[in-house]
């Protein structure tokens, strides 16, 4: 998480901005909507390529879509796009690995099922 703050923010972060971040990935990563994309992935044949699993994964989380509602209620404009549009980018940052986990795992172990992220632990602990 703190080579994604230097890349985000071109600063060092410190221990506890580094901590704070983890722990609000792990809060957005909503088991609710990662378990859309579960739902998704255990619909298509294992045969399907990894990276089309990926995309198909990362699509279904959209179900939860911030900029979407905003966009359906008549209440997105010029001045929210942007933070709109960061809200949804930081909830598919935080889903992702566990899309990523999941095809994995059901490459090496036939099965989609994943343990939840921890708010105590970084993104690569949660990923393995």
């Amino acid at each position: 998480e703190a080579m994604f703050w230097l890349l985000l923010t071109g600063e060092v972060p410190t221990e506890a901005q580094t901590k704070a971040l983890s722990q609000e990935l792990a809060r957005r990563a909503d088991q609710q909507v990662i378990g859309a994309a579960k739902k998704v992935l255990d619909s298509t044949p294992a045969s399907t390529h990894p990276m089309t699993q990926f995309s198909m994964g990362i699509l279904a989380l959209q179900t939860d879509s911030k900029f979407h509602k905003a966009y359906s209620e008549g209440k997105a404009n010029k001045k929210n796009y942007w933070e709109l549009a960061l809200d949804d980018s930081l909830n598919c940052i935080a889903r992702t690995p566990s899309v990523a986990a999941m095809i994995y795992n059901r490459l090496t172990k036939g099965s989609t099922d994943i343990v939840a992220p921890s708010e105590n632990e970084d993104w690569a602990a949660n990923f393995a």
